[in-house]
């Protein structure tokens, strides 16, 4: 009795947040903002770079990769590449619609595996759900496997339509995720995935991880305890 007088508080405070929310006056944010002549934001599960040059798009990140049916109505011209900051589903989620659409895709070298054996990790799945102490990577990956059409090695120079877009490594979120930074319309502008998610928050325990003495990873179910001492 106790529990579902919980659970219905719960539905009614999340119902008045949502009331309040749609009569507070403020806009709604557009799902494609401009940052500069040549770069927008495409707002849907993550925030989808989207750079236009010379007739061409080139996008950083494709979520759901539901900007395939906004592209027109939102005067984005034909995708030619996306890249891709690491491999968690937020961020990849439309890879396969992606390149069926005829988008090339690229990912960072050190996260290929997780896109190129993504069915192989989840059929294997079980072995390592309960007892795995190096629970690297953790199961937010594609459900299957896209080979990706080319391999991005940190500090190499993606060029594409007359820009140079630099490599970054940036391990944080994953292990070998990256940063793509780019000169363009008279701005610097890094593109960071997830590793600056927002003020004071995580996205998933794993984020208190602990590393116990002699491990190679961490361990998946122990978090919020400071590192061990090092001598």
């Amino acid at each position: 009795m106790k529990l579902r007088s919980v659970l219905l508080l719960l539905f009614f405070l999340s119902f008045a947040s949502l009331l309040i929310g749609q009569t507070s006056g403020e806009a709604p944010r557009p799902q494609f903002e401009r940052l500069t002549s040549q770069v927008g934001i495409y707002h849907e599960a993550i925030n989808v770079a989207v750079i236009q040059r010379n007739g061409k798009s080139l996008l950083i990140g494709s979520g759901d990769g539901t900007i395939l049916e906004a592209a027109r109505q939102l005067g984005i011209n034909s995708i030619d590449w996306v890249l891709y900051t690491d491999h968690h589903r937020d961020q990849c989620a439309g890879a396969a619609l992606l390149k069926k659409a005829g988008v090339k895709i690229a990912a960072p070298a050190a996260e290929a595996e997780f896109f190129k054996n993504a069915t192989g990790i989840w059929d294997g799945a079980d072995t390592i759900l309960y007892d795995r102490m190096n629970f690297r990577p953790d199961l937010f990956i594609l459900r299957r496997s896209v080979a990706p059409d080319r391999e991005l090695e940190a500090g190499e120079t993606f060029r594409w339509q007359g820009l140079d877009i630099q490599v970054i490594s940036t391990p944080g979120p994953t292990d070998g995720s990256v940063s793509y930074i780019v000169d363009i319309d008279g701005k610097r502008l890094a593109f960071t995935g997830d590793l600056i998610y927002g003020p004071g928050k995580i996205w998933n325990f794993y984020m208190l991880q602990k590393r116990f003495p002699g491990m190679r990873g961490d361990y998946w179910g122990f978090g919020g305890m400071p590192p061990w001492p090092t001598t």
